[in-house]
């Protein structure tokens, strides 16, 4: 709504400042609810103009043309049928109910027995219905039920995954059967082939093995051994997991298609065949970055970057640099008078739109 002047109680419309009154009346649509509530019709159909002033660069006059109101739901009262009943005083019949034997599910689960008790809801929980037609290896019947099949079928899927198995859903037999079955190839070669190839771990092994001085080799000699086994293992990693390594493809995005890899890695090989470890471990680590920077200057190019973009840039004859200013200008403008859509900036818009207009030619 618009400003005034005028001083109203926010919660029932009086000409006086915020109350303490509970009773609560809206001075724009003069409904029980204060006139600060976002719920109000007045508020949501202002709301709505201004959003197709904004919108479609409209007036208001326009946007009240424009604007729809929303659609108030309709209440149909539905009546549900009264039963007939010829005697007011007499219960109406119920269904006869289902005898057991008709359904083919339930008389599965709770076979009917000549002097059956009721049976509670946690003793046909825990029973399981029975597969006569599969017989396990020891050639009894199988009691297993279709959540134990999907559990195995999954686990075959994804040898992994590991599958925590609740008593519910299989009983005492069941289990026995599992594990007296014996594991078929086809999932041992699976199991096989998922198992994880793990250098780091025989990486340590070696060096644990020259730790401990097994060989009982003096110390020089098993800090170098135990520094070039390291090196060795981080320049064969660096190869096998060159083209998961996201940040090094982002440094080396300009670069790394035209990079010749193979030289590259020869280049280290090389260099690694006649390399001196220092005994000093920063010397050893600086001769080694010194050797993967001479690799990368035979086998990557470099990248040309323009040290002096004002000297070297060139500007379009379309295109001229005072253009620019007339645009961002015209922009500010029209921004300001989405905002506010009053005479003054509209004006404003129209003088910035002249300003720049004799000069860029839309295309």
């Amino acid at each position: 709504m618009c400003p005034s002047k005028r001083i109203y109680c926010p919660k029932y419309g009086g000409k006086h400042e915020n109350c303490e009154t509970t009773i609560f009346k809206c001075i724009n649509c003069t409904k029980n609810h204060m006139a600060l509530n976002r719920q109000c019709p007045k508020y949501i159909k202002e709301k709505k103009l201004w959003e197709i002033m904004a919108e479609f660069n409209v007036s208001y006059r326009k946007a009240m043309a424009m604007y729809v109101p929303p659609e108030k739901p309709t209440y149909v009262p539905t009546q549900s049928p009264m039963p007939h009943l010829d005697n007011l005083n007499k219960m109406p019949q119920l269904p006869e109910p289902i005898p057991e034997t008709t359904n083919k599910f339930f008389s599965s689960i709770l076979p009917v027995q000549e002097n059956s008790t009721p049976v509670i809801y946690a003793q046909a929980a825990s029973s399981s219905p029975i597969n006569k037609n599969k017989l396990d290896s020891r050639g009894e019947k199988s009691v297993r039920n279709d959540t134990t099949e999907k559990i195995e079928k999954r686990r075959i899927q994804e040898p992994n995954l590991e599958e925590y198995i609740h008593d519910g859903n299989m009983s005492t037999e069941s289990e026995s059967s599992l594990c007296d079955q014996p594991v078929s190839e086809q999932n041992k070669k699976k199991n096989r082939n998922v198992q994880p190839d793990i250098p780091f771990f025989n990486l340590l092994s070696q060096l644990k093995s020259f730790i401990s001085n097994e060989s009982n080799e003096p110390l020089k000699s098993r800090i170098e051994n135990v520094v070039h086994l390291f090196f060795e293992w981080i320049i064969t990693w660096i190869f096998k997991h060159i083209s998961n390594l996201s940040f090094l493809q982002n440094l080396l995005d300009g670069t790394s298609k035209k990079a010749d890899w193979v030289k590259y890695r020869q280049v280290i090989e090389e260099e690694c065949a006649h390399f001196e470890i220092s005994s000093n471990p920063q010397e050893a680590y600086d001769d080694f970055i010194t050797l993967l920077f001479k690799a990368a200057e035979a086998s990557i190019p470099f990248v040309k970057i323009c040290l002096n973009l004002k000297a070297n840039f060139i500007h379009k004859p379309y295109w001229p640099p005072d253009l620019s200013h007339a645009v961002a200008e015209r922009r500010l403008a029209l921004k300001t008078f989405r905002q506010n859509a009053t005479p003054a900036n509209l004006n404003r818009l129209q003088e910035k739109t002249r300003k720049d207009g004799g000069n860029f030619v839309r295309p």
